[in-house]
């Protein structure tokens, strides 16, 4: 490719620079694999003489002409005259929803236990991830919606003897591939892991979001066998949990 683009960007002239001589001062074995590099064998054509003597605007031309006329010789195009049928999918991107989507993320990883935070502390969180986001979301709206999200989990939020918590983590499975979870929760024995969800998927959006979480678990049940694994989908904006 370096090659190609090298001999096919010069408007008028090229230069090509080499040394006649390998490590052994064999000039012939260096002239024949210049030859073979480039078409036409161009350097087989070129004597001593010739080399380095700048082109006159005739000659010029004539090269020109001469290069189109190859090139249109050699190049072949097919081309099929029927119209086909190719499968469009169309779908919108709303920005807003993703990001709002990714704030609420945000805001519910700052949290490992909701009775070691307080209100203030969510808005202070609330506050600054708005002063780094590209859209500013209304503070009380998602304020509301964040308590709404831990009440309705409350059991997951609550600080128990030997329970840890992994908000954001990466896991990766056995071939390496590394996978970020919303939210883990280590207790002896079992281990839940959930997915958040906003906006208001379809049915085959809904049939994804069960196929990424029952991958979860197959990945935390490699990393933890002799643990319980149970998966929960939770959708914020409907304060609906499905457990998979």
């Amino acid at each position: 490719n370096l090659l190609y683009v090298g001999i096919t960007r010069a408007k008028e002239e090229l230069y090509v620079i080499l040394d006649e001589k390998n490590g052994e001062g064999d000039t012939k074995t260096t002239k024949r694999r210049a030859s073979e590099s480039f078409p036409d064998n161009i350097f087989a054509r070129l004597d001593k003489k010739e080399r380095g003597r700048k082109l006159t605007p005739e000659e010029i031309k004539e090269t020109k002409e001469k290069s189109h006329e190859a090139i249109t010789e050699s190049l072949k195009i097919s081309h099929h005259h029927g119209l086909k049928d190719f499968p469009v999918e169309i779908k919108e991107i709303h920005v807003y929803e993703k990001e709002r989507g990714e704030f609420i993320h945000g805001v519910l990883a700052t949290i490992e236990y909701y009775n070691e935070v307080t209100p203030q502390d969510i808005h202070k969180t609330i506050e600054k991830l708005n002063e780094r986001s590209f859209i500013k979301f209304n503070p009380e709206t998602i304020h509301a919606q964040v308590i709404k999200t831990i009440e309705n989990l409350y059991p997951y939020f609550t600080k128990l003897p030997e329970r840890s918590i992994r908000n954001e983590k990466e896991f990766s499975d056995k071939y390496g591939a590394l996978y970020r979870m919303d939210r883990v929760v280590i207790d002896p024995g079992l281990i839940t892991v959930i997915d958040y969800k906003t906006g208001s998927p379809d049915e085959e959006e809904r049939k994804e979001h069960i196929r990424q979480l029952s991958l979860y678990k197959e990945i935390l049940r490699e990393i933890y066998p002799s643990h319980h694994i149970k998966g929960l989908l939770f959708y914020v904006d409907r304060q609906e949990g499905v457990e998979i």
